[in-house]
C-alpha cells in the first residue's frame, strides 16, 4: 500500500500539501532548513511555513476526503500495520536528513542514496557493536 503524507503549511484545508514517501526527505529538509523545494508532483513548498508533517490516513486508505476518522477507522489502520510503517518511514527519513546534513552531503537529500552508516542496526549505532569475551578480557 502506498502511504501518503501531508504537510500543513497554514490553517484550513487549502493549506495541506500531499506527497508520497519519495518526497518525505525533501519536505523534512525544507522544514529543518526553511527552504523552498519542488516536489515530484510539481508542487512547491516553502519550508518556513510548514507546521507539521504527518501521514494522511484518508488518502492512504483511499477514503473520501470529507470522511471524519473514528476509532474503528484507526483500529483498521492499526490492524493493517499501516501506522507503524508510516511512522517508520518518517523516522528513517528524519535520520537520513540529519545524517546527510551533518556529513555536509546536503545535495544528496531526496536522491535515495545509500548510507551504509545508517544501515547498521540501531542498537549497534547507539551502543557500539557486541564484543566477545576474548576482546573484553585483558591479554594473558
Amino acid at each position: 500500500m502506498k502511504i501518503i503524507f501531508k504537510a500543513l503549511t497554514g490553517y484550513g484545508e487549502e493549506r495541506e500539501v500531499f506527497f508520497d514517501a519519495w518526497d518525505l526527505e525533501k519536505v523534512q529538509y525544507a522544514f529543518l532548513k526553511q527552504k523552498r523545494i519542488l516536489l515530484s508532483n510539481g508542487q512547491a513548498v516553502d519550508g518556513k511555513y510548514i507546521q507539521q508533517i504527518s501521514p494522511d490516513w484518508l488518502r492512504t486508505m483511499g477514503w473520501n476526503s470529507e470522511h471524519t476518522l473514528n476509532t474503528d477507522d484507526m483500529n483498521e489502520i492499526r490492524a493493517k500495520r499501516i501506522d507503524s510503517e508510516a511512522y517508520r518511514l518518517l523516522t528513517v527519513a528524519k535520520e537520513r536528513v540529519h545524517f546527510l546534513l551533518m556529513a555536509d552531503r546536503e545535495k544528496e537529500i531526496g536522491q535515495n542514496v545509500k548510507i551504509p552508516e545508517l544501515e547498521q542496526p540501531r542498537t549497534e549505532r547507539r551502543e557500539g557493536r557486541m564484543k566477545s569475551l576474548k576482546e573484553l578480557l585483558p591479554g594473558t
